[in-house]
């Protein structure tokens, strides 16, 4: 039994000295004076000593920083009162001059015959990684911190299970209203910041699917009820054991509104192209309409019953006419005679008529500046404009009511709200059209300038009223503000800008001259036949000597053969090959002082920007008048 006693023994002693020999941390015994005489091989490459078992007893100190050497004092009377000491130090390698941080645990070795203290043990382990990963801890939780709290973006993180706020940034608070202790410690459910409850379960859906969610539009209510939309990416994060959702959301209000307001500019252009199109061909169809119509009507002679027949036809292609005007107003194709003009002066020209519009059970008030700045503009589309809004007004207010028409001047700037991109800030004369009529939803607001867009009953309203008004204020360099909410009426703003010319009287800017006979030989080109026969009848009954010309290649051909004088040229502006415009120039350079009158059932951009402005040069729009064509006519010769 002895023998395997000491077998044991020995087994034992070799095992424990593996141990320590093959220990990654430094275990060392020491004397209680601080004589190192024996250093385990781990120990003695962290101090920075040979390889080789110790030769000779070190000093403690020499390896131990000395800030540390007042915790060495510590260490021997804790080791002398409780037996074991146990701390975190800082020891040096003697080779390099380097401080390590360690944990060291010491034990107190008591001499086995007279139990009194006889030497110390001590185990240390190398803390250099575990304080690289806690330092790289701590700089990623500080700069996690620093993006948590000053993202422009909504940042907060909620509790998995029920959505409990447990911490928001300073972008959460601006951009909710909220402040911190009014959401932490509630559920977003419970303040109902959800627009949509069912987006949160969206959310949490695929949070638990993927653990993440990226870019999710949804709808959220502030503070104060307003509903703004976010776009939410989230990832779900353990905090003490507790699923978290961390989120960022940003406010892509404004975003939306220009993409929803882009969206229906490029509608309203797909439109306007279409109707400007249609407009084209429709007016080229009744100018012959109401042409022959006139013409009949002058060959009957009196008590004739065709004349009421003729006089239908003739009402129902003006009624026509009348809608291809409200199209070509819409999609900005019109050609406008842009003046200085006093708004003042619109509103009381038109004051009498307006008041005959809206009925006696509407009050009219008007409210006009006594400084207003004058503004270019085509007075009988202002007045179009004035009285489309009051029409508008006076359906509004089915029980009576008070329409307030007002003027001022305003300094628009950049952020302006209602503003379009086309419009530059800067000093603006408006014309307001205010009703205390019924008002209108937000969703209604933002439709009201579509073509055929009508909250009225079935064939009660056309829907180009308001669509209408957009495109003259619009093509007028302008732009049309709206403010109404449901119960509280509604008041239209139209921003036209200033100019600094003096106004010109309305007399000057509709003077028109009579219609005479006439004896000039005129160039009529005109591509649709039936058009260009109205005309032609019309000129040859006047009196005048006509070429005509179905192209403006044909057109060029007739007046190099022409020998004799050509006194106007009567062009379409839109035809195909030569245009009526480079008609116009090339045949200018081959007869120098050759007047010309435009036409067009619809001139596109380039050609209303490029007639020329001068008193040899006039336009008409389609369709026309016989005593308007002549009056143009002679306007132009007589000039």
């Amino acid at each position: 039994m002895d023998k395997l006693t000491d077998r044991i023994g020995n087994l034992e002693g070799r095992l424990f000295e593996s141990l320590v020999e093959n220990s990654a941390d430094l275990i060392g015994i020491a004397t209680l004076d601080g004589d190192v005489f024996y250093m385990n091989p781990a120990g003695r490459a962290l101090v920075g000593l040979d390889d080789a078992p110790l030769a000779h007893r070190i000093d403690i100190r020499e390896f131990t920083h000395e800030k540390h050497f007042g915790k060495l004092r510590d260490l021997l009377s804790s080791l002398l009162e409780t037996g074991s000491w146990t701390g975190e130090m800082r020891i040096r390698n003697v080779r390099t001059g380097a401080l390590i941080p360690v944990e060291t645990r010491a034990f107190l070795i008591r001499d086995p015959e007279t139990g009194t203290p006889a030497a110390m043990a001590s185990v240390s382990r190398d803390l250099s990684d575990r304080i690289r990963v806690e330092d790289a801890l701590r700089v990623s939780e500080d700069k996690f911190s620093k993006a948590f709290h000053i993202s422009p973006d909504a940042v907060n993180i909620n509790r998995l299970r029920d959505g409990m706020f447990i911490e928001v940034n300073e972008g959460f608070c601006r951009t909710t209203g909220y402040a911190p202790g009014e959401v932490i410690g509630k559920t977003s459910l419970e303040m109902s910041l959800w627009d949509r409850p069912e987006d949160r379960a969206e959310v949490v859906r695929r949070l638990e699917a993927d653990g993440e969610v990226r870019n999710f539009e949804a709808k959220f209510r502030m503070k104060g009820g307003a509903v703004v939309t976010g776009l939410m990416s989230a990832k779900v994060l353990d905090i003490a054991g507790e699923p978290c959702i961390l989120s960022i959301t940003r406010d892509i209000t404004e975003r939306v509104r220009l993409e929803e307001e882009l969206r229906q500019a490029q509608k309203m252009e797909a439109v306007g192209r279409l109707a400007g199109g249609i407009a084209h061909d429709f007016n080229n169809l009744l100018t012959a309409i109401l042409g022959f119509s006139e013409l009949l009507e002058s060959r009957l002679p009196p008590g004739d019953p065709s004349a009421h027949d003729i006089g239908e036809i003739r009402k129902a292609g003006e009624s026509a006419a009348a809608l291809t005007r409200q199209l070509l107003a819409f999609s900005r194709k019109q050609v406008l005679d842009l003046r200085p003009a006093a708004l003042n002066d619109l509103v009381t020209d038109t004051e009498k008529m307006l008041r005959r519009v809206i009925g006696e059970d509407i009050t009219l008030s008007t409210r006009l500046a006594d400084d207003l700045w004058n503004v270019r503009a085509d007075r009988n589309q202002v007045e179009q404009v004035l009285m489309n809004l009051a029409v508008n007004a006076r359906d509004a207010m089915p029980g009576g009511g008070t329409l307030t028409i007002g003027t001022r001047n305003v300094m628009v700037g950049e952020s302006a709200p209602g503003r379009p991109a086309e419009c530059p800030p800067g000093p603006y004369a408006v014309l307001s059209v205010g009703d205390t009529g019924q008002g209108m939803d937000e969703e209604t607001s933002r439709r009201i300038f579509e073509p055929f867009f009508t909250t009225k009953e079935k064939g009660k309203g056309t829907g180009l009223g308001l669509s209408t008004v957009d495109g003259i204020v619009r093509q007028s360099g302008g732009f049309v503000e709206v403010a109404t909410r449901p119960g509280q009426g509604t008041t239209f703003r139209v921003y036209l800008p200033r100019v600094d010319e003096p106004s010109e009287p309305a007399s000057a800017a509709t003077a028109a001259a009579k219609p005479g006979k006439g004896g000039e030989t005129v160039l009529l080109v005109e591509d649709s036949g039936t058009v260009r026969s109205y005309i032609l009848d019309m000129l040859r009954m006047d009196g005048y000597a006509v070429l005509e010309a179905s192209s403006g290649e044909e057109a060029l051909r007739v007046a190099e053969e022409r020998r004799g004088p050509v006194d106007l040229l009567v062009t379409d502006m839109v035809m195909p090959g030569i245009d009526g415009i480079e008609l116009a120039g090339r045949l200018r350079a081959l007869r120098p002082g050759l007047k010309v009158l435009f036409i067009s059932g619809c001139a596109d951009d380039f050609a209303r920007n490029h007639i020329p402005q001068d008193s040899t040069t006039r336009f008409l729009g389609k369709p026309f008048k016989t005593g308007d064509l002549l009056r143009k006519i002679r306007e132009v010769l007589d000039g």
